[in-house]
């Protein structure tokens, strides 16, 4: 057996690290704490997996140290063995509470798949954090599991001030379709991100709500395309005719994505007349849109003469 020497050069240092997961021996436990504050990230990742390997209860703590570990690798390296040991999860609960953020945070990513009511007061105590990626990492890690119980968790954390919390908050909410309904249509007319405005119309469209249809529609016109896009792929799941004139107006846009999402969410709407009137798009410079129109033309194509040549009878409110 290799002497276990925190003066091995890096390779048989490496070697030591590969013959003690190969040959479990106590006496080399001290060397893998040192190793564990080895100035090589390597052998601080190798470490790791050995302890991982060695998959024994009280590696955990050890394990949850490395979650501070100055070195991206090494703490990802340290999160991943986290999440394969189920025997750490009482560590990881109590490194909810670790003093360092970056430590809370990767404490609850690692419980993300292994969750307990243990953990559950101190992920709701840390939405509150005061470093935004720990709140973010709780809340995802809440999102996980379907309970009704959380809905009020989610619409609270509409009113973070860190718009990756609130772009998660809105997401979460669509898998409760029609809760936080009225939080919902606030963010979408209002929060400054684009990108909560685009997950609270993804949630807003889920409920199946035609009540809705008059803000989905007024957000066509959002200034970010990505919003509008999202808004108009719900309206095409929707299925009401009334949201057809503001998706006409998508077809004349100068970004490539409204044009298609327009013209795709009425060929849904069975509007493929309105999507045809516009000629133009058969040359778009966007290969999508070329596709989406053609597809129009030729559902067109298939109505019977009568149909092609009368004046569409949809009353469009």
């Amino acid at each position: 057996m290799m002497a276990f020497d925190a003066e091995h050069a890096d390779a048989s240092r490496h070697d030591a690290l590969l013959e003690l997961l190969e040959n479990p021996d106590p006496a080399g436990e001290d060397f893998l704490r040192r190793s564990l504050a080895d100035p090589d990230p390597g052998i601080r990742r190798l470490a790791i997996r050995v302890l991982q390997e060695l998959g024994e209860e009280r590696n955990a703590s050890i394990l949850v140290g490395a979650l501070s570990d100055a070195d991206d690798e090494v703490r990802d390296t340290a999160l991943s063995a986290l999440r394969d040991l189920r025997v750490s999860v009482d560590a990881l609960v109590e490194a909810l509470d670790h003093p360092e953020a970056r430590v809370r945070a990767a404490a609850a990513v690692a419980l993300r798949d292994s969750a307990t009511a243990a953990s559950e007061p101190l992920l709701i105590r840390n939405l509150s954090d005061p470093q935004p990626d720990v709140r973010l990492q709780s809340l995802a890690t809440l999102a996980r599991s379907a309970s009704a119980d959380r809905i009020p968790l989610f619409q609270g954390a509409l009113a973070d001030r860190d718009p990756d919390v609130r772009r998660l908050a809105a997401e979460a909410l669509g898998s409760y379709p029609g809760a936080g309904r009225e939080s919902l249509l606030e963010q979408l007319r209002g929060d400054p991100d684009w990108g909560v405005r685009r997950e609270a119309a993804r949630s807003l469209g889920k409920a199946s709500d035609p009540s809705l249809l008059p803000a989905l529609v007024s957000a066509l016109e959002d200034p970010a395309w990505q919003v509008a896009k999202a808004s108009a792929e719900v309206l095409a799941t929707l299925g009401d005719p009334t949201a057809i004139p503001g998706l006409v107006v998508l077809l004349r846009s100068p970004t490539p994505d409204l044009r298609q999402a327009g013209a795709a969410a009425l060929l849904k709407l069975g509007a493929a007349r309105e999507v045809a009137a516009v000629p133009e798009l058969l040359a778009d410079p966007d290969a999508e849109v070329r596709r989406v129109a053609r597809w129009a033309k030729e559902q067109l194509s298939t109505l019977p003469l009568r149909e092609k040549t009368s004046v569409s009878k949809q009353n469009y409110i």
